[in-house]
């Protein structure tokens, strides 16, 4: 890992070494898992200033970053760690393979050992492990690591590391060191290295013993057989014998080794025991310290070749995103086999090849998942009359050349393809490519979902969720795949009216009923709460009614506890789990109502409150039993305080009438929309809420006025969405 710099000649750029490229590779994980690039003009200008290929240009970028000295010190902790746990394991080996040794002579009675015993009880078991070693280094498998032992002990590393380091930039660290040093050619000669390393400890472990055994102690050696005969224990001694005789070693001639025959009678006889010890000593040095000290050598040689011809994948989306800005008068390189693709402007007569192409009457419908996570609902989503032909989720450029090689070698051509694309990564020039090749390639229509929206607005994006969306359809259109046939829908959150929407994109039919509908009930339960509340009703009181309007909502109880972050509900975790939610439930607002204080102590509220409720709709008693819930007072209080400095840090909060009726009707509101795109959610919430300040609530008939005035809004909000 610690390679160092090749020397260049004067006026010749410096050799990029693999730590400056596994630096990278950090730095676009860090970048991911952010959900956006770094924005750092200096570096982007240093980058673009250092010449040479894209990747020349992403490593200078990385080393001009503000984060990078983290990113450094999180993979040098890593190296640390990794080294330690691999000296650990030689040192382990070494003396396991001292104990094998003492058990393989402490069976000897009055001195007496079986050769073929004690030769079998230290070989065997790495012979085996050699030879199955040589299988897969010539399989090659790309999902098999090759070195078990090497596997181990770097995924114990990185566990410690795990442990003993956390943070974004240790987690960015632990995943590119995975990535690239435990994959593909460098991490099949690592993990070998490793693993020859530690059975050579263990073969040295069991010599040294071996030789201190035989130093110190008489023993006599002797073979047995049941079913063998002995001339083939003679033949099979002399063909142990043949390398050792052959590098000088003493071995047992013919004669001493039939007479070294023990039938279980009386006591063995004893000739040649020198030369037995040697012939030992030779096979432990001959056929298993030898080997293994050449296969490090060897895994070593090729691990260093493997190092120098590693090189970025610039066509992942994290690093083709930077190519504008690096390369800004530059075309895509790697990226497009035949030709490049023309952009797309306005008024552009498509030609014959730009138009939509026919879906097929017959076959599966193709799914893929571009760069994206695995759907927490089901994969494929299901659809009623849709046979769908699953091709996996693409990830890199080999997922890529699989799938178009599946697509042509398919029995029955699909009817289209659907690629699944994620809201929460940038578009870009790769995907694009990808995209039209597919379409190019195998002549299918191409469709296109757009999901994790609900995760690009977790990140604090929420009003970029607009632009996003335009960003991904001005791809499609580039990449020649009409609008209508790009949907917002996450599958993350995939309900009724989403699951409607898919069934008619793809033509298929779906038997599920439209989603939502409960509003107007949800708001009738809010006013038969507030009639029998005081003026300051209690959390208990709150969360009896924020549980009710969840009932109404109770197909979908999954998507709440996904997008208030709620799991387990016992002990410490309650607080935490309270705190997300609430801090979750804010990040939902529009830009307009997180200016507001009285819409963001609604917020806090409703999200610790929905917390209650996606854990205990299950449990009929769990409301009564509120004040078991440990801190919840203090977390909702300490939400409250960062837009009310007055507010109590500890104990339930001060929370009014008007602050409870909101917080109720902001949760029905959220729920009421789950299932629709992502831009119209953050539009409607804007459209509903964001109109006017809420007034002050001091009784029903005032509750009853701003939730008419709501529902009347929100009502015209879905007519403009219908229209639209």
């Amino acid at each position: 890992m610690n390679d160092s710099k090749t020397a260049s000649s004067p006026g010749q750029p410096q050799s990029i070494t693999l730590d400056e490229r596994l630096l990278a590779e950090t730095v676009r994980l860090y970048e991911d898992a952010q959900g956006f690039p770094l924005d750092e003009p200096q570096a982007l200008e240093k980058g673009r200033a250092a010449g040479g290929d894209l990747e020349r240009r992403i490593i200078l970028r990385t080393q001009a970053l503000s984060i990078t000295p983290a990113l450094k010190t999180a993979l040098q902790q890593l190296h640390n760690t990794s080294t330690l746990v691999v000296v650990a394991g030689l040192i382990l080996g070494l003396l396991t393979g001292a104990t094998a040794a003492q058990a393989a002579f402490g069976s000897g009675l009055d001195g007496y050992v079986n050769f073929f015993s004690v030769l079998g009880g230290l070989l065997g078991v790495p012979t085996l492990a050699l030879l199955l070693w040589l299988v897969m280094i010539a399989a090659r498998p790309s999902n098999i690591a090759t070195g078990i032992l090497g596997a181990a002990t770097l995924g114990l590393g990185r566990r410690i590391n795990q442990w003993l380091h956390r943070g974004a930039a240790r987690a960015a660290a632990v995943q590119a060191g995975a990535s690239v040093l435990t994959q593909g050619a460098i991490g099949r000669w690592t993990l070998s290295a490793i693993t020859h390393a530690v059975w050579l400890a263990f073969l040295v472990g069991c010599l040294s013993l071996v030789l201190l055994i035989l130093s110190t102690k008489q023993y006599r050696f002797a073979w047995e057989t049941t079913i063998l005969s002995q001339p083939t224990y003679v033949k099979l001694t002399r063909a142990l014998s043949v390398v050792p005789d052959a590098l000088g070693f003493a071995t047992p001639e013919p004669g001493q080794v039939a007479a070294s025959q023990w039938t279980g009678q009386g006591q063995p006889s004893s000739p040649g025991s020198e030369a037995w010890a040697g012939l030992l000593v030779a096979c432990i040095l001959v056929y298993g310290v030898l080997p293994r000290a050449l296969l490090l050598l060897l895994s070593l040689v090729a691990r260093h070749r493997a190092n120098r011809r590693f090189r970025l994948d610039t066509a992942l989306s994290g690093y083709a995103r930077l190519q504008t800005g690096l390369m800004p008068v530059a075309q895509s390189l790697g990226v497009v086999d035949a030709k490049q693709i023309p952009e797309q402007g306005a008024g552009t007569t498509p030609s014959a090849e730009d138009r939509p192409t026919a879906i097929r009457p017959d076959g599966p419908t193709a799914i893929l998942g571009l760069e994206i996570a695995p759907p927490k609902t089901d994969w494929p989503p299901t659809l009623n009359g849709i046979e769908w032909l699953d091709l996996g989720f693409v990830d890199n450029r080999d997922d890529r050349h699989r799938v178009l090689d599946q697509l042509v070698a398919a029995p029955t051509p699909p009817r289209l393809i659907l690629v699944v694309c994620a809201l929460a990564a940038t578009p870009d020039r790769g995907t694009r490519s990808f995209v039209h090749n597919l379409r190019e390639t195998v002549r299918i229509p191409v469709f296109m979902v757009l999901t994790e929206g609900q995760h690009l607005r977790e990140r604090g994006n929420a009003g970029q969720v607009a632009q996003r969306v335009e960003d991904w359809r001005q791809l499609a259109r580039d990449a020649r795949v009409p609008n209508d046939r790009v949907l917002e829908a996450d599958l993350d959150h995939l309900t009724a009216a989403s699951r409607r929407k898919l069934a008619d994109l793809l033509g298929a039919t779906a038997s599920a009923a439209p989603a939502g509908g409960h509003i107007a009930h949800a708001f009738e339960l809010i006013i038969t709460h507030v009639r029998s509340w005081p003026d300051q009703p209690d959390l208990a009181e709150q969360a009896e009614l924020q549980r009710a309007v969840g009932r109404l909502y109770q197909g979908r109880p999954q998507n709440w506890q996904h997008l208030l972050r709620t799991g387990s509900t016992t002990g410490a975790a309650r607080i935490a789990q309270v705190k997300t939610s609430a801090d979750r439930m804010l990040a939902l607002l529009p830009a307009r109502l997180q200016a507001r204080p009285k819409w963001l102590a609604a917020g806090a509220l409703a999200g610790a409150l929905g917390c209650v409720v996606a854990a205990t709709l299950g449990a009929t008693a769990a409301i009564a039993a509120l004040p078991a819930w440990a801190g919840l007072g203090a977390a909702v209080s300490a939400a409250l305080q960062a837009v009310r400095p007055g507010a109590p840090a500890t104990g339930q909060p001060e929370v009014d009438l008007t602050e409870a009726v909101n917080a109720a009707a902001l949760f029905a509101l959220v729920l009421e929309l789950q299932g629709r795109d992502e831009t119209s959610i953050s539009r409607i919430i804007d459209q509903v809420a964001g109109a006017d300040e809420p007034p002050v609530i001091d009784g029903p008939d005032a509750a009853q006025a701003w939730l008419d005035g709501l529902r009347q809004r929100l009502d015209r909000a879905l007519a403009q969405e219908e229209s639209a």
